[in-house]
């Protein structure tokens, strides 16, 4: 899109510096931030590299900082502070510019050909305005916003369908329900508004009942007979040819779900929210995907800040815990703000520190019981729908520390890695795992809670054999990495399962810089377990890595206090 450019261009010169600096990880740049006091999720960084949304200065001030102390040489904010300011000026010249062709369009269609009476038609006496209510102090999404604005500026001529998806809580309607009140007035022939209810404590909304009610409001007329899903499906086509209408199919599950209710005209637009990417839905219909993720920190901080008041401003550093403590979604943050708004005088410190009890923390966001908004049951929506060997899958990702590749995804699940292609896919459609870099994938904290609800005791002792793999891994990854520079008495061979490829030294040091914090976790629980043959091997392999990479203080604390 046009309006990305220079964002593009900025991303690419973040990209040059992460270059310059050595190419260091996302994981390795998250970490190296958050030790000098400026942490950013590994999401969040990825986005802003990508040139998926536009930084905030804190992140670019944090992320400069950081690549000039990685390449040894002074940060030179001044040229880099010039740079965003231009980038901050040509992202407004070209919204301003972006804002006027949206309004244009929707007085266009507002009044001119595409709203006027089609031969034939009897124009709706009362149309339909079945849109919700708008959301209260909406916050952020203006990348999501926009590229909904560019669809809708090109779909006068095709139609359109567009599919927000993203997690649990994540405000997919929120936003489908914020920017279609604004745009309302391109679609003078009505807004049809129907919760599919997909993922939910109540039955799935049939095809055959949608467009019975879709029906209902367009003509009013009950008393003729209905007939099956087809021929429901050609009267509402009929129906809406050549109408400027608004279609939001709100929290669909499956294509099958959606594909009948889709009108057949370029007059119409569809928003379609769902958990899963329907990828069935942009293959078959040309639908477009626009991506939901967590909010960044800063926009999580305007939401509470909107919601909490100003005890957000006066302490930031709480405001930015609790954020985390939420794993900055929209869902868990209002409730959170709603909980604070309701202790004025406590500061949020205090209800950070309430929530830092990672066993508690959903207990806490349960939003006074209500099904549709408490943390869990919207959470147990998603894991309800699963098949049994993803629902499986999903479990056993509760004992991992951190992110993860798919050789420690099938450790964990006993599979060889491509016996872990489907349930992983489902995790992933579903946004009940999402990847971080490359590919590695993680469960955010307040999932990785729901899921180590879930564990069964057999299944926890699952965490022994990733301990297994990760001390067989490790040393492998070792050998190649230093060849020269053997322990013959660290375990080798014998482990069941799959070790990742060490094609070279390169792959084989990259491995371990993206599993040093796992490793580093491993031995831990190796010798809060008394697990002392373990303990003392991961301890030794990881002395040997850390000879070749530096460690930090508490890394050799650690070391120091399990050998």
């Amino acid at each position: 899109m046009a309006h990305e450019e220079p964002l593009a261009q900025f991303a690419a010169r973040l990209r040059d510096l992460r270059a310059e600096c050595g190419g260091p990880s996302v994981r390795d740049l998250a970490e190296y931030m958050k030790e000098a006091g400026r942490p950013f999720p590994r999401s969040t960084i990825s986005d802003k590299l990508a040139g998926v949304s536009k930084p905030s200065w804190e992140f670019v001030e944090a992320y400069v900082r950081t690549c000039a102390r990685l390449g040894g040489r002074p940060a030179d904010l001044d040229d880099w502070r010039s740079s965003y300011r231009r980038l901050l000026q040509e992202l407004a010249r070209r919204r301003s510019g972006h804002r006027q062709a949206v309004a244009a369009h929707l007085e266009l269609t507002a009044t001119g050909p595409a709203a006027r009476a089609v031969p034939g038609l009897v124009p709706a006496a009362d149309p339909p305005r079945q849109l919700p209510g708008d959301i209260p102090a909406f916050t952020g999404r203006e990348a999501e916003s926009a590229a909904l604005d560019d669809l809708l500026t090109t779909a006068a001529s095709a139609g359109a369908v567009a599919v927000v998806s993203g997690t649990a809580g994540v405000g997919k309607t929120a936003l489908a329900v914020h920017w279609a009140h604004r745009v309302a007035a391109a679609f003078p022939d009505g807004q049809l508004y129907l919760d599919l209810r997909g993922y939910d404590v109540d039955a799935p909304v049939t095809p055959v009942r949608a467009l019975e009610g879709f029906l209902h409001a367009l003509d009013g007329n009950r008393a003729q007979p209905w007939g099956g899903v087809d021929e429901l499906a050609a009267r509402f086509r009929s129906l809406v040819a050549g109408r400027r209408m608004l279609l939001v199919l709100d929290n669909a599950n499956s294509v099958d779900q959606v594909r009948p209710l889709l009108p057949g005209t370029a007059s119409c637009f569809v928003l379609v929210t769902s958990r899963d990417r329907l990828t069935a839905l942009a293959v078959r219909h040309g639908a477009r995907r626009v991506a939901l993720d967590r909010l960044p920190l800063d926009e999580s901080l305007r939401l509470l800040g909107a919601l909490v008041g100003p005890r957000v401003t006066t302490d930031p550093e709480s405001a930015a815990v609790l954020a985390r403590r939420c794993a900055q979604l929209p869902l868990a943050l209002r409730i959170a703000g709603d909980l604070a708004a309701a202790r004025p005088t406590a500061p949020l410190a205090v209800l950070a520190a309430d929530l830092a009890d990672e066993q508690h923390r959903l207990d806490l966001l349960d939003a006074g019981g209500d099904e549709r908004t408490d943390v869990r049951a919207v959470f147990s929506w998603s894991y309800r729908r699963l098949d049994p060997s993803a629902m499986r899958l999903f479990r056993l990702l509760a004992l991992h520390p951190g992110d993860f590749d798919r050789y420690a995804a099938a450790a964990l699940a006993g599979l060889h890695p491509a016996q872990l292609h489907r349930p992983l896919e489902t995790l992933l459609r579903t946004h009940l795992v999402q990847r971080v870099d490359g590919d590695r994938m993680e469960l955010h904290d307040l999932l990785r809670a729901y899921a180590n609800e879930l564990l069964r005791d057999d299944e926890r002792r699952r965490v022994d054999v990733l301990v297994d793999y990760y001390r067989h891994a490790a040393v492998a990854a070792l050998d190649v990495a230093s060849p020269d520079d053997r322990y013959d008495w660290l375990t080798r061979g014998g482990y069941p399962g799959t070790l990742p490829p060490f094609a070279d030294p390169d792959a084989a040091r990259r491995w371990l810089d993206a599993e040093r914090p796992n490793l580093m976790a491993v031995t831990d629980y190796a010798h809060r377990h008394d697990r002392w043959d373990e303990t003392k091997q991961l301890s030794a392999m990881l002395w040997r890595y850390l000879d070749l990479e530096p460690a930090t203080d508490g890394e050799h604390l650690l070391l120091s206090y399990s050998t």
